[in-house]
């Protein structure tokens, strides 16, 4: 078997463009979600989302179907997806709202932390800064 990384070109740095960090990018269309943080929220068919006006955050956690707040429709049964989309009126309007910003083109990224099998994002804390 050949060794791949011995041909490698030395002092060249291959893992750019690999995230190896869990992701939400908020854009003008909605949220989306990378590989790495729909596998650690265990890629749920619906996840909820919570928001903490105070202290400007958003916290997401996978639900079932019967689930009787508002849910939004995520992984469901195709789990080879790479990156998941929530796209609502109200969840974009309250994003507008806590970060005090009107996307018209391009996102901004949040790295997210996990606690006990739901997501935080800080949105205080944008990694494009």
């Amino acid at each position: 078997m050949d060794n791949k990384k011995s041909k490698m070109p030395i002092g060249f740095n291959f893992k750019i463009g690999k995230n190896n960090k869990p992701l939400m990018t908020w854009t003008f269309n909605g949220l989306s979600f990378n590989k790495l943080a729909i596998e650690l929220l265990r890629k749920p068919e619906y996840v909820a989302l919570g928001f903490d006006e105070q202290n400007k955050r958003l916290a997401i956690i996978g639900v079932d179907n019967n689930y009787d707040e508002q849910k939004y429709n995520f992984v469901g049964s195709d789990v080879r997806k790479n990156g998941v989309m929530i796209c609502a009126t109200d969840m974009r309007k309250k994003m507008r709202e806590l970060v005090g910003v009107k996307l018209e083109k391009g996102g901004i990224h949040y790295e997210m932390t996990f606690e006990k099998g739901y997501g935080i994002i800080d949105l205080k804390k944008n990694i494009d800064e």
